[in-house]
């Protein structure tokens, strides 16, 4: 059954993966709209949650008022910038917000490293620019945090 796999005679979990991968990736440029607009979605999705959950759980708190205001990004940048550069401009948001969260407390600064790690990657997807703002933007934040 195994070799059968290996060899795409059998269907199976792997060659079911294997061809949603192939269909994903097939068009290259697709492929990155279809990733933009899954990162815009995603923020759509995870920004009110996480203001409201921070609204529900810390009231009062500083990250509440960063919270707020990254909301007013979020919707300012999902209804006036481009849509090509919506993501770049969403990591950005991302990017500042973790600083600012990280500065609170060392273990805080220590666990948002890879967060913001992948929020700066997301240039790629834009360009060559977008990926060096990304990644002065996060080298500056996380060190004026930490």
């Amino acid at each position: 059954m195994w070799l059968a796999r290996k060899q795409g005679t059998a269907p199976g979990p792997a060659s079911t993966i294997d061809a949603l991968i192939g269909q994903w990736i097939q068009d290259i440029d697709a492929a990155r709209d279809r990733t933009l607009k899954l990162i815009r979605l995603g923020h759509m999705v995870m920004g009110p949650a996480v203001v409201l959950g921070l609204f529900a759980f810390v009231p009062g708190s500083s990250l509440t008022l960063a919270a707020l205001v990254y909301l007013i990004g979020l919707v300012v940048v999902l209804g006036l910038v481009p849509h090509r550069i919506q993501a770049a401009a969403l990591s950005m948001l991302d990017v500042l917000l973790i600083g600012y969260a990280g500065a609170s407390d060392p273990r805080v600064w220590i666990a948002l490293l890879v967060p913001v790690t992948a929020a700066m990657s997301i240039g790629w997807l834009v360009g060559r620019r977008a990926t060096w703002v990304l990644y002065a933007t996060g080298l500056g934040s996380m060190a004026v945090a930490g």
